[in-house]
């Protein structure tokens, strides 16, 4: 035999397949990789429903909750941060010419936060949440500064 059958026959595979049993196969492994997501989802712990889009948010969103705290969601853990900072642009006052100039809605800033000591945070998209504030959409944020293992970690948020 020569052809997609003689590949398939030499492979060990049947020759032909019905189209109920591949579609049955298609459904099983389709059902089994949604119930897997769902079983993640109930395992860690749904995050919150976003109230708050990003774009929305300006340093004065932020200046209210200083050294209150803030719950971070996200990589299947919540931890509650301290809310360290809220700086103004974090760009400085220069502007980089190589890059046209961009309608801006908002000045940017960034937010820096404090977590517990002994939490290890990796970089990545956190969704934060507070009463006064509501829950915002997944932001990025990354551990700065260098600590000590075991130490608190500092965090920062930048908003452009």
């Amino acid at each position: 035999m020569i052809g997609p059958r003689a590949d398939s026959a030499r492979l060990g595979f049947p020759d032909e397949v019905s189209r109920r049993k591949w579609l049955g196969t298609l459904g099983g492994t389709a059902m089994g990789l949604l119930l897997s997501d769902l079983a993640e989802r109930v395992a860690f712990g749904a995050q919150p429903q976003a109230t708050v889009r990003l774009g929305s948010l300006t340093k004065s969103s932020f200046q209210p909750l200083l050294g209150k705290l803030v719950a971070v969601y996200g990589k299947g853990t919540t931890v509650n941060m301290l809310l360290l900072k809220v700086d103004g642009n974090p760009f400085g006052k220069k502007a980089i010419p190589s890059v046209p100039k961009l309608p801006v809605s908002r000045e940017p800033f960034s937010i820096t936060l404090l977590s517990p000591a002994g939490s290890n945070l990796p970089e990545g998209l956190y969704t934060l949440q507070h009463p006064a504030l509501g829950t915002t959409e997944p932001l990025f944020l990354a551990p700065v500064g260098q600590t000590k293992p075991g130490q608190a970690k500092q965090y920062q948020a930048v908003f452009s």
